[in-house]
């Protein structure tokens, strides 16, 4: 994972929960952080699957009209 992402990723994800605790207390804070790290595993094994799949040519590849 991008280094760069995980230092903005990681205070942002403290920062919102902070927030959370403070404006509408700990119970919407722990869910409200659940939703968070739901969100950028989701993300996380989105961006990995995307990657490793197989690039296919497309209809105006290499073997079209064959």
């Amino acid at each position: 994972m991008n280094r760069g992402f995980l230092i903005i990723a990681i205070p942002a994800f403290l920062v919102s929960i902070f927030w959370l605790t403070l404006g509408w207390g700990w119970h919407t804070a722990v869910i409200g952080g659940c939703l968070e790290i739901a969100v950028g595993a989701g993300v996380v094994v989105y961006a990995a699957r995307r990657s490793s799949a197989p690039h296919s040519p497309g209809p105006g590849g290499p073997e079209a009209g064959r």
